[in-house]
């Protein structure tokens, strides 16, 4: 349904827009990792120049298709796509950015699943630095990063 319809109104056209981005979250959801990727890294472009590269919508899109790269196993991709997606928000959004610091996150866990427990450790403890300095040490967030780098220097 979402191809006709934007055969006929256009591949950005807002519904179009909102009809494959559901269809994309249907495909996870019923567990079609490598067809829900594949809706993502389509979607992606036809989003930013829609709504814009720094758009929330944008953002989620480009996060999930990465998300799903690492539901299918293919870490370097998931790591390369999470990896452009902040360089891309770190350029946009000021320093301390909510989203960069969760993608920074998600980068770490990522290396250390991935069994790349330098390259962790690393991202981690620049992102514990980072949230001490923004929030302080006694702040849930920090904690909570401050448990994932005691774990990676055991």
């Amino acid at each position: 349904m979402a191809e006709p319809a934007g055969a006929i109104y256009g591949a950005d056209d807002p519904e179009v827009l909102d009809l494959r981005t559901r269809l994309a979250n249907a495909l996870f959801e019923d567990g079609d990792y490598l067809r829900a990727a594949a809706a993502y890294n389509r979607l992606a472009p036809d989003l930013a120049r829609r709504c814009g590269p720094d758009d929330e919508r944008t953002f989620q899109c480009r996060m999930q298709e990465a998300m799903r790269q690492a539901h299918l196993d293919d870490s370097d991709l998931a790591l390369r796509l999470l990896r452009d997606l902040l360089a891309d928000q770190q350029r946009a959004c000021p320093a301390g950015d909510q989203r960069t610091l969760e993608l920074r996150r998600q980068i770490g866990e990522m290396e250390r699943r991935s069994g790349d427990l330098a390259g962790a450790h690393l991202t981690i403890a620049e992102l514990y630095d980072a949230l001490c300095r923004r929030f302080g040490r006694d702040h849930p967030a920090t904690a909570r990063v401050g448990e994932s780098l005691a774990v990676l220097e055991i």
